[in-house]
């Protein structure tokens, strides 16, 4: 379990699990006696409560949002030959396996029909 030094608060450390100590190694108790409360933190001339949710997130601050994915290169559509903003198909066509957005490709389906 390692320890990490309370921004702003260089006297104070906090681990993972929201306890914290000052420099010497002594745990400080809870403000509430179920551990959920906050702790005091003393400077000189000022005693600050604050609580474990605010320490734990200065001394763990959230990670940064993850870069947004780049858009890909159009895709040529199966059918008509264009580039349009066509999204990959998931699925093959039941009959001649070609990908398709459908059970069957355009084509099959009018072969089907007649058409």
């Amino acid at each position: 379990m390692s320890w990490h030094t309370i921004p702003g608060w260089p006297d104070y450390q906090i681990n993972e699990k929201g306890q914290v100590r000052n420099i010497r190694g002594c745990l400080l108790t809870p403000v509430r006696a179920n551990g959920g409360g906050g702790f005091y933190l003393c400077r000189p001339g000022q005693k600050v409560k604050m609580s474990k949710v605010a320490l734990l997130a200065l001394a763990f601050p959230p990670a940064p949002p993850p870069e947004p994915v780049k858009p890909s290169k159009p895709e040529t559509h199966p059918e008509g030959g264009k580039q349009s903003e066509v999204q990959k198909p998931k699925r093959r066509c039941a009959t001649c396996k070609r990908p398709t957005h459908d059970y069957r490709c355009p084509a099959c389906w009018k072969k089907l029909r007649g058409e």
